[in-house]
């Protein structure tokens, strides 16, 4: 059951969390001292441009002291929105100046944060513990997978020791056999040994096994090339099922079929 745990450590001050040389590093940061000169500056027009303005109109303001009420009003909201205008250029100015700035701090900054979690997912995934724990989740996975798929399949071909694929080849369901599992080691012979608990035909074809396990995922169709050898599998699986109903004689074996060597050449890619 949850509920309250006591714990002394988490009460206990931690004081490189109140570290005042790590504070001053925040405050006085490169991009804070910028922001600092940037305000100063603007400050420092404002003030200028409002002394500007008093400046221009001195004599007229000292007029207004016995003038009515009504031009004094006039006269300072013209002074007024006369300065306004002034600050709303200058603020323009100001955004045309920073725009550029801020566009590129953004940029390097997102750049930055794409590259730590990067550089954060390549340490965690290097770590060995991290990597055992994907890999027994992968496994998991694919037994899961298998189970549900390999006691329906049409055929498992295997390597004989590394590699297992298991096909099915139904019309109904695609134009072309088609991968329900696979897997390499352990998932291998995992595989193979639900493939005889649940009286799939296993067939020992190390080259196309290969071939499929490399280029084909599961629920995708074998590639065009591979056709007439997984055909000769099949019709040979069929042959087995035939005799051991009593419909026919013993095949002789799995008759000889060629691989494009394109196919049969290829290796494993770095795992």
């Amino acid at each position: 059951m949850g509920g309250w745990v006591y714990s002394p450590t988490l009460l206990a001050p931690k004081f490189e969390r109140i570290s005042p040389l790590k504070g001053l590093k925040r405050i006085f940061s490169t991009q804070s001292l910028i922001e600092l000169v940037k305000n100063t500056v603007k400050v420092s027009l404002f003030f200028a441009i409002l002394y500007w303005v008093i400046n221009q109109y001195m004599a007229v303001i000292t007029g207004l002291v016995s003038a009515p009420f009504d031009t004094v009003l006039a006269t300072v909201s013209a002074i007024t929105v006369e300065y306004l205008g002034y600050l709303l250029l200058l603020i323009l100015l100001f955004g045309l100046i920073d725009f550029p700035y801020q566009r590129y701090e953004f940029t390097k900054q997102m750049k930055m944060t794409k590259q730590e979690v990067k550089d954060e997912h390549k340490e965690q995934e290097g770590r060995p513990e991290v990597k055992a724990r994907i890999r027994q989740i992968q496994t998991q996975n694919a037994k899961r997978g298998a189970n549900e798929r390999v006691p329906n399949a049409s055929v498992v071909l295997t390597n004989p020791t590394h590699y297992s694929v298991a096909l099915i080849y139904d019309l109904s369901q695609a134009e072309a056999p088609f991968v329900v599992a696979k897997g390499k080691d352990d998932v291998a012979v995992y595989i193979r040994e639900l493939a005889v608990k649940h009286q799939v035909e296993v067939v020992q074809s190390p080259e196309l096994t290969r071939a499929i396990y490399h280029t084909t995922q599961i629920d995708q169709m074998v590639p065009n090339q591979l056709f007439v050898a997984v055909a000769h599998i099949l019709t040979y699986v069929n042959q087995l099922k035939a005799w051991r109903q009593g419909q026919r004689s013993k095949p002789n074996g799995l008759p000889p079929f060629d691989i494009p060597k394109a196919w049969s050449d290829i290796t494993p890619p770095s795992e």
